[in-house]
């Protein structure tokens, strides 16, 4: 590969993640104004499950109106929780340098380092 020709698949490579990286940090800002009113409701809704009587005749609507908030709240918690690994992601991926100077960072292979492996502790802690 030629130099300019590394030097365009770099900075298309690094543009590329720059527009992802703020997709998914507008994606991610749009689902916490989501949750916001959705967890307002849903506190409404079980404050108003935990006053009424079981024997009351729409006690087990508003349990279900419950329980599928909930279940809403944890899906986009969820999509949220993702959406920040993959925003992580693309910010450890990134070149440490931007412009010009990313050609001269590897003329060969790809330019871009593999991803760091996770490094896990295995030691057990002893009690006491």
């Amino acid at each position: 590969m030629y130099p300019i020709d590394q030097l365009k698949f770099v900075l298309t490579r690094w543009l590329m993640a720059e527009d992802l990286d703020s997709l998914i940090k507008n994606m991610r800002l749009a689902l916490h104004d989501l949750a916001q009113p959705l967890s307002v409701v849903a506190g409404t809704v079980d404050l108003m499950l935990f006053e009424s009587d079981p024997k009351m005749v729409y006690f087990n609507e508003i349990k279900n109106i419950s329980d599928n908030l909930q279940s809403i709240i944890e899906k986009i918690t969820a999509i949220r929780q993702l959406a920040r690994q993959i925003h992580s992601n693309i910010n450890s991926s990134k070149p440490a340098h931007s412009g010009p100077e990313l050609a001269s960072l590897n003329t060969h292979g790809n330019p871009f380092p593999a991803q760091p492996r996770e490094i896990r502790n295995f030691s057990s802690k002893s009690t006491g």
